[in-house]
Formats: structure tokens, sequence, C-alpha cells
């Protein structure tokens, strides 16, 4: 488990201006191209400020391989609950490559778990490929969100293709919270079984203030079910 240039990191990390090419990556669970397990928080915004940052990093030609919670850049992302404090990934891309896993298996991050403001920014996945089961997204596999904003700004998914079972998207897999989605695109071929979206396979919102705008999807989309240009399948409890 943990498996990436770097296995694990802590908080307030800061990792940029990289570029590995032609790498074989394989592990269990999280495993990452540049990071397997990414933690930021337990420091307390009365004590001292957190800032993660995953700048400008880039993964070519290569192939990453894992069970669950795996990703071009980053497998697990995790933050603590901090209203003062953020984690930001920014201008990543994973290209010409594959990706292979099984649950939360995404372009750019496998699982994202963030109770933080969190931006991800300028992140691609391009001319690759992810075969999996369940949420898989271009961008992320799954999101799971609470307390604090997530926005996903100008990332996109190119000349790619998807294959899976369930919550099944070209940016996001799955998203549990509420997202801002902001200028972002796809055209990604996407073959599965249920919930499949162009953008999001699977979205369960938690309150009113999720938003995609200036975002679209083209590319092919295949399942039996709960099949959508945008989105697959939306639900708020």
């Amino acid at each position: 488990n943990n498996i990436g240039l770097f296995g694990r990191t802590g908080t307030s990390c800061e990792i940029h201006d990289l570029t590995l090419a032609d790498a074989y990556i394989e592990g269990y669970d999280n495993v990452g191209g540049f990071v397997g397990y990414s933690y930021n928080g337990g420091e307390g915004s009365y004590r001292k400020p957190i800032y993660g940052v995953i700048a400008n990093c880039k993964f070519l030609n290569g192939v990453i391989k894992g069970r669950n919670s795996v990703g071009g850049i980053i497998g697990f992302f995790l933050t603590d609950y901090d209203f003062y404090n953020s984690t930001n990934i920014s201008n990543c891309s994973f290209q010409n490559g594959d990706i292979n896993g099984n649950d939360y298996v995404g372009g750019i991050v496998g699982y994202i778990d963030t109770e933080m403001e969190t931006e991800i920014d300028g992140c691609c996945f391009q001319n690759g490929n992810i075969n999996g089961y369940n949420e898989i997204g271009g961008i992320a596999g799954y999101v799971k969100q609470s307390n604090q904003d997530i926005n996903f700004v100008r990332c996109y998914s190119t000349n790619c293709t998807i294959i899976g079972n369930n919550n099944l998207g070209g940016i996001l897999g799955k998203y549990y919270g509420y997202e801002r989605i902001s200028s972002c695109f796809s055209n990604v071929k996407i073959y599965g079984i249920g919930s499949i979206g162009g953008l999001i396979g699977s979205h369960e919102s938690t309150s009113t203030g999720s938003h995609i705008k200036n975002s679209y999807s083209t590319g092919l989309i295949e399942g039996e079910n709960n099949l959508g240009g945008i989105v697959g399948i939306n639900s708020r409890w």
C-alpha cells in the first residue's frame, strides 16, 4: 500500500515542477504516479496554517496498476477539517499511459476525501486509458466532500478511453457532497453498465451549493442505464 514516487506525504507538503516518464508503478491500495497517500491536516487552524500544494507535475508514457484508490498523480488524497486552511492540486497531467485498478480510479486522483477548502485547477488526463470496476473518472474517481468547498476549475480529459461497470465520468466518477465545476470539458469514450456521464457519473448532493458552469462533454457513452451527456444520475439527500 501507499505506492508512488513518494509513498506518503504529510501536512503542508509541497511537490512541484516534476516530470516522471516511462515509469511502471504497481501496488495494492493507494497507488499514484507521484504520491500514493497524500495527507493534510492535524495541525489545527489556531496553531499553524496548512497549505498543501501539488503543482506542475507530469506523468508521461507509463503504466500505473493497483486495486483501490489508484490515480495518475495521487492515489488517495485526504484532508482534515480546518476552516482557515486550503490545499491545491494545479496544472498536473497524466499523458499517453494506462491506469488499471478496481474501485476509485482517476486520471489525476483516485479517491478524494476532503474537509477543508480544496481546488483542483488546470489538471488534465490526455491520450490515456483507464480500466477498472466502479467509481472511475478522467480527473477523479471518487470525491467525498463536507464542510468546505471543493472546486474543479479548467480541468479536462481528452482522447481517452474509460472502461468499467458503474459510476463512470469524463471528469468525476462519483461525487458525494456539493461541488463547483467551472470551465471543464471531456472528450472521452466511456464503456460501462450504469450511472455514466460525460462529466460526472453519479452525483449525490448534500446541499443546494453545487453548480456546473461553462463546461461540456463530447465523445461516446455506452451503457445500460442512467446515462447522461453531462451527469449520469443526480440525487439530493
